[in-house]
């Protein structure tokens, strides 16, 4: 709708039908294994309000345009919403710091700021990018596109409060949901 943003509860009716998922209201960010936990329940906590119109090329903070062009496009897919189950249900299983350190290190480079390869390009996929023009131009000028390295996304910090450096690109969607997976097998192995 051109004239206002979506309300939450019309987005909910169409998630409910696609994937089973629904947003949560929540008043602000939610960080780590409290996010990523309600996702099992196919429960996705976004907040309602609009980014501060001095930062509208990227909000350190998810804002509702993050959640609704991010995020709620990814859910109502039902490959995306059985990944993003699969994060909660790893986040449950998980208890060690540094295993809930990689798998917040892995939803961000994938689920926000992962890159995939279509006719030889690469396309955002993550809620991260799709939600922040500025981010969107930096694909193709200023951050450093790097193939898919499971030691340099699960082991380096990243900083939310600013453009990130480095982007991670996957050869096609079924390729990252693919590794995805398989990276949470192995971390609550």
């Amino acid at each position: 709708d051109q004239e206002q943003v979506p309300q939450f509860e019309a987005v909910n009716g169409h998630l409910a039908c696609s994937t089973g998922f629904r947003l949560r209201p929540v008043a602000g960010l939610v960080e780590g294994v409290e996010f990523l936990a309600h996702l099992a329940n196919g429960e996705f906590l976004a907040t309602q309000y609009l980014r501060h119109p001095s930062r509208p090329f990227y909000t350190p903070e998810p804002d509702v345009l993050h959640e609704l062009v991010g995020h709620a496009s990814l859910l109502s897919q039902p490959a995306y919403a059985q990944l993003h189950r699969w994060f909660g249900e790893a986040a449950l299983a998980l208890h060690e710091p540094d295993q809930l350190t990689r798998l917040d290190r892995l939803y961000w480079r994938s689920m926000e700021f992962g890159l995939v390869e279509e006719r030889g390009r690469a396309r955002a996929l993550g809620a991260g990018l799709l939600s922040s023009c500025g981010e969107l131009e930096r694909i193709e000028h200023g951050a450093t596109l790097q193939p898919c390295s499971t030691e340099a996304i699960l082991e380096t910090p990243y900083d939310p409060t600013t453009f990130q450096p480095e982007l991670y690109v996957w050869p096609s969607q079924r390729a990252l949901r693919n590794w995805v997976r398989g990276q949470l097998e192995r971390l609550i192995q």
